[in-house]
């Protein structure tokens, strides 16, 4: 691939992965795609060759970005002893990034589901989870709240589904709700 076909390869996933995080997975479409990538729809084919292959090639960009930026707050964080509530702050922006909109918690929570559905997700999903988690029990173990991996996936999955739930429920701030709710389970 030359460095033009570089450069096309790498907006189409960044604009794919945009697409997941505001519409959601199935808003991924070769046609829709290339029209908010401002690139022919023959590229979008060339370099996926179905609309399958892009979401997922996506998802797996778009975990990175999430990774690292969990990786992001955990490097801005002093190893010293933290209360229950800003711990539970700071494991939410890990698990669920700094100020999420709904439609980026949508995405980020649907991803288990997606996971269900398809092999190859499920495949880049456990990864991406468990990452996740090492990013957390990393986070925890900073701000001594040691916890092993049970109690680390507890954590975790406390705060998808708190956030799940504030989603559901119309939460102004669903993060913030999520870190508010799991307070009880870090004192």
């Amino acid at each position: 691939m030359n460095i033009r076909g570089e450069q096309r390869f790498v907006v189409l996933l960044e604009t794919a992965g945009d697409l997941i995080e505001m519409q959601g997975w199935t808003a991924v479409t070769h046609r829709a795609v290339a029209a908010k990538a401002g690139i022919p729809l023959a590229s979008t084919t060339y370099y996926f060759p179905s609309a399958e292959d892009l979401t997922l090639q996506a998802a797996g960009q778009l975990a990175e970005r999430h990774l690292a930026a969990g990786r992001a707050v955990l490097d801005e964080v002093p190893a010293r002893r933290a209360g229950a509530a800003r711990a539970a702050r700071l494991l939410t922006d890990v698990v669920l990034g700094t100020d999420p909109t709904d439609a980026q918690l949508t995405a980020l929570l649907d991803r288990h589901l997606r996971a269900n559905r398809t092999p190859d997700v499920q495949s880049l999903v456990a990864g991406w989870s468990a990452d996740l988690r090492d990013l957390a029990r990393e986070l925890l173990a900073r701000v001594e709240h040691p916890a092993d991996n049970r109690r680390t996936r507890l954590l975790v999955g406390a705060v998808e589904g708190l956030a799940a739930a504030a989603l559901a429920d119309a939460d102004p701030d669903p993060a913030q709700a999520a870190a508010k709710a799991l307070v009880p389970l870090l004192s």
